[in-house]
């Protein structure tokens, strides 16, 4: 089938601007649910993938059966859920992140508008599920991908929801670099004069409340948060989605003991 057209104006994919009270989130619009299998551009690939990337080949389609970049696929999540998993995410793949924040993997229609919004790190590609119903910010998120030469693949429902880590994706998925982290050294100088606004995080350990949170400090302006490297839950599908973009915008520090890091926000 041929490409979804969007009668919707080209929006900025540029970052949006600021205010000091936090981030205006008066021009975020939500949609919600989808429906039945159907391809964007091209012939299907012998996975049922199929790319609306340009210059992909013939009638803009690509194969995407090998991963990308090197980076592995997700795997498809089986099985029941195991006794003490977090609430609204598998425990198998969503075990605590080893090292540094996580965020590679972005669930919701508002998370990923964000992620290509703020730009900070690199998005590989984007999944959305074949039966979707148009939705405005679907076509946003269509339109700042294609600005930046994001590739939107659309892949079967079934196969989406396997992928995906939270309750609720609401028919799209992103794949993009790490969070990176910031330095808490650089989050305690002032900016432009400006004395820093810091939250320390302790003893979060539930997803959809750090995710709340993020959100919240987005909206106060916070400049920083600062999370425990161990007894915390860092960022994962549930965080970014309830963060609603969040993530995107709010600097976050990982530090070995927050009583210390906590003094030197004092000296």
């Amino acid at each position: 089938m041929a490409p979804r057209k969007s009668s919707k104006p080209k929006v900025n994919t540029g970052k949006p601007g600021r205010p000091a009270g936090g981030r205006n989130t008066g021009s975020r619009s939500r949609s919600d649910e989808p429906k039945g299998p159907s391809t964007r551009s091209g012939a299907a690939s012998s996975r049922g993938v199929v790319s609306r990337s340009k210059g992909a080949g013939a009638g803009g389609a690509s194969r995407v059966g090998a991963p990308r970049d090197g980076a592995p696929r997700p795997q498809a999540r089986r099985g029941a859920p195991q006794p003490g998993a977090r609430r609204g995410e598998s425990p198998r793949r969503n075990a605590p992140v080893a090292k540094g924040l996580g965020g590679e993997q972005i669930e919701g229609r508002q998370a990923v508008r964000e992620l290509l919004i703020g730009q900070r790190r690199k998005v590989r590609e984007i999944w959305i599920a074949a039966d979707i119903d148009p939705a405005p910010i679907l076509e946003d998120i269509e339109q700042i991908a294609d600005a930046q030469r994001v590739t939107v693949l659309e892949v079967p429902r079934r196969k989406l929801e396997e992928t995906a880590r939270s309750e609720a994706p609401q028919g799209i998925i992103a794949f993009a670099a790490p969070l990176e982290e910031a330095d808490f050294a650089a989050l305690l100088r002032p900016r432009n004069g400006v004395a820093p606004f810091l939250v320390a995080v302790d003893g979060v350990t539930d997803p959809g409340n750090l995710g709340a949170l993020l959100r919240c400090c987005d909206g106060a302006g916070v400049t920083g948060v600062l999370l425990p490297k161990h007894r915390a839950v860092h960022v994962t599908p549930t965080v970014a989605k309830a963060s609603a973009g969040a993530i995107e915008h709010v600097p976050m520090a990982l530090v070995s003991g927050l009583p210390t890091a906590i003094q030197q926000m004092r000296d």
